[in-house]
């Protein structure tokens, strides 16, 4: 089954202080690495985005193929697979909610799925660096097996809202909550059929929390650091430390 990708990348990065998408994970843009982990399993991606972050990423997008092309090389290289980038569209968040005033991650995630061309479309926000193969594959396959309108992750911590996959049923209950000033993805969950993904079941598949470190705060930016390690001299041993992070 298809799906499209959409990744959240409209926030203002209040809490951290500079733009989070000028970040680098690594050689790559916070942004471009979001982008070729979605591109494993998707066949189109949207980036949802705001007005104020559409230059930083319109940017990014007319020279990602300096990146791509070198990550291609690597990856067959190292894994022995080729890596193809599927067609990447700017979406802005819909301005019928912005003239009234509303922003936020609902805002994206309703922009997204009403640009998306399949029925389900697999979401990220774009400050998860850590985020895996297994659970982006995992989550793929809950919405194969199923009929549902949403499946979402459930760790301790909560709902993980901006990791999971909706559909386009989604849409009506989205734009009343918005109308009426209900901006918590989760308020949604009630009102569709949605299946919760118990993250303990996961565990025991080998997903680890890492896949849920959101880089709100510069005190989560030197957590991933550490995770990360040191720097890498050659594009090679970079590519081969971020392969050994993604495929965990």
């Amino acid at each position: 089954m298809e799906v499209s990708g959409i990744i959240l990348c409209g926030g203002q990065s209040r809490r951290f202080g500079p733009n989070k998408l000028k970040l680098k994970i690594g050689r790559l843009p916070l942004i471009i690495n979001q982008i070729f982990k979605l591109s494993f399993f998707c066949t189109r991606i949207i980036l949802s985005t705001s007005t104020e972050n559409k230059a930083v990423l319109t940017g990014y997008l007319h020279k990602i193929d300096r990146y791509v092309k070198p990550f291609a090389s690597c990856m067959h290289k190292l894994k022995g697979e080729e890596f193809f980038l599927p067609p990447v569209d700017l979406v802005e968040d819909n301005p019928m909610f912005t003239f009234r005033g509303h922003s936020g991650p609902m805002i994206g995630l309703y922009s997204g799925l009403q640009k998306a061309r399949c029925k389900y479309s697999l979401v990220a926000a774009a400050d998860m660096p850590l985020i895996g193969y297994k659970l982006l594959k995992m989550m793929k396959s809950e919405a194969v097996k199923g009929k549902k309108d949403a499946y979402i992750i459930r760790t301790d911590r909560g709902y993980e809202s901006l990791c999971g996959i909706y559909s386009r049923n989604c849409l009506k209950v989205m734009e009343k909550n918005i109308l009426n000033s209900e901006l918590k993805i989760s308020d949604c969950y009630p009102l569709l059929e949605v299946k919760i993904l118990e993250f303990e079941q996961w565990r025991r598949q080998g997903i680890d929390e890492l896949n849920f470190i959101n880089i709100n705060r510069k005190a989560d930016y030197h957590k991933f650091k550490q995770v990360w390690g040191p720097d890498y001299s050659s594009y090679t041993d970079f590519i081969s430390r971020w392969s050994e992070l993604f495929f965990r």
